[in-house]
Formats: C-alpha cells, structure tokens, sequence
C-alpha cells in the first residue's frame, strides 16, 4: 500500500502546523558519545530555536533512525524539548535504516539479532547522561522509545534515572517486568492490537 500523497497526511499537516505555530524548524547535529572502550555512538540531536524545556532520549524502532524516528524527533522539537535520537545498532551496523516494508522488517529482524541487549542498555545511559550534561537542561532526560526501543526504554529506567519512561508497543517488555523494583521514574505503556 502506499504511503498518501502529502497533502493527503493529516499526521503531516499537524506536524507542519505545530512546527510554524513554534515559529520554525529545529536544528539537526551528531554528537559522539564515548561507550566505554567499545568506541563511540553516533546521537543526533535535534535543538529547538527557542531554550528547551527538557531533553528526551528518543530510542529508535527496529527501522533504525530512519524518516519515521527523524519525524518524531522533529515535532518534539517543535514543542520545544531539546531531542536524542542514538544509533543503536552503532556496534555492528553504523547508521543503518531500513524502510517499513516486508524487505525493511525482514532485513530489521536480522539487525535486532546481532544486537547485545546489554551493551545496547549501557549506550543508551551513556547517551541519557549526555543529554543531562547539555547546558540549560536542569532535570534528567525523558527516555521514549517505538518498538524495540519501548523495550530498551524501559531496560534505561531500570538502569539510570530519566525523569520520565514512555514505552510505545515495547513487546519485550512483558518478559522484564521484573525490573519494577527498579524503576522509580513515572512510566507510560502503549499497547494495542
């Protein structure tokens, strides 16, 4: 199926809206955030115009940091939140996206095995301090994250303190409940079917 034409997409026409309504457009850079001795991760950052409100690590779905995550990233921005997006799959596939079709899901489920769950987790909280440590931001990042990245946010509440755990259809996340004992940040789960 085809994706609408765009001025067919009211979830774009809102995105285009709220983003004038805010004044303008975010601005998009890379930072390299040190993973331990494995080496460094790429985490685009996107920056609102005006002095953000608050800073949320954006962990990407299986599709990687791709038109999607980049479109959230964006309308975050554009309500003012300064916005993480990291690349997870960094260690093994640099900057890798796939698109979200069958040859995208199938070519995302082979990248998903290669990941080291683990190692994921402790990228994603090096990249939540570093978000922290960003001038002008005065409480600890959010952590968001689709897909495989609801499963991942909710592994970082467990592990460092975000002030905040959205978790959109993370279906790892039934199996560590768990980690309930250890997370002390409000949480939100979406779920559907």
């Amino acid at each position: 199926m085809a994706a609408p034409a765009p001025a067919a997409c009211p979830l774009r026409s809102r995105l285009l809206a709220t983003m004038w309504q805010h004044g303008s457009m975010s601005t998009l850079h890379t930072d390299r955030v040190a993973c331990g001795d494995a080496g460094e991760m790429d985490l685009h950052i996107w920056t609102p115009d005006a002095p953000p409100r608050a800073a949320v690590l954006l962990v990407q779905e299986i599709f990687g940091v791709g038109a999607y995550i980049r479109a959230v990233a964006e309308r975050l921005a554009a309500a003012g939140y300064l916005v993480g997006a990291p690349d997870v799959f960094w260690r093994f596939a640099p900057n890798w996206a796939a698109g979200h079709d069958q040859a995208g899901l199938d070519a995302s489920l082979e990248q998903v095995g290669r990941l080291d769950f683990p190692a994921a987790v402790g990228d994603l909280c090096a990249a939540l301090d570093h978000l922290a440590a960003t001038p002008g931001i005065g409480q600890p990042p959010a952590v968001m994250g689709f897909c495989l990245g609801g499963t991942l946010a909710w592994a970082v509440a467990a592990n460092a303190q975000p002030s905040v755990c959205v978790s959109y259809y993370g279906s790892g996340v039934p199996g560590m409940l768990g980690m309930i004992e250890q997370v002390s940040c409000p949480t939100l789960f979406h779920f559907g079917n």
